[in-house]
């Protein structure tokens, strides 16, 4: 299971973390990120979450919004844990999965409660 992939329902996410099959929580920091452009539409999954649109539509929309992104400059990220790999048990992920955010790397917001439930779920 993924706490988080690079490109997190539609956002930016510098980091894609999972749990691993293997025992604890695998991080992976980006090195770089897309810069997005004005142009770039709005991500429309909350949309379709909440009914405003079919599914259908959301995939047209995530379509079209996916080209725009791929079409923005990468840019080195330039922090301190660019492009390194951390495979931790699941406390040690959360704590660095917190840091990395107070550095400046782009996390979605939860991903760090997240690991913290599974690690209370693997306690129990």
């Amino acid at each position: 299971m993924s706490y988080c992939r690079w490109s997190c329902l539609g956002g930016q996410s510098d980091l894609y973390a999972y749990a691993d099959v293997h025992g604890g929580v695998t991080l992976h920091i980006s090195e770089r990120r897309r810069v997005l452009t004005p142009d770039v539409p709005e991500d429309p999954t909350a949309d379709m979450i909440s009914g405003k649109i079919s599914h259908q539509e959301w995939a047209d929309l995530y379509k079209a919004r996916s080209q725009a992104v791929d079409k923005c400059k990468l840019e080195a990220i330039g922090l301190s844990r660019d492009g390194q790999g951390f495979n931790l048990d699941f406390e040690e992920a959360a704590n660095l999965v917190a840091d990395l955010r107070k550095e400046g790397y782009v996390i979605p917001e939860g991903v760090e409660d997240d690991i913290r439930a599974d690690m209370e779920e693997e306690t129990e």
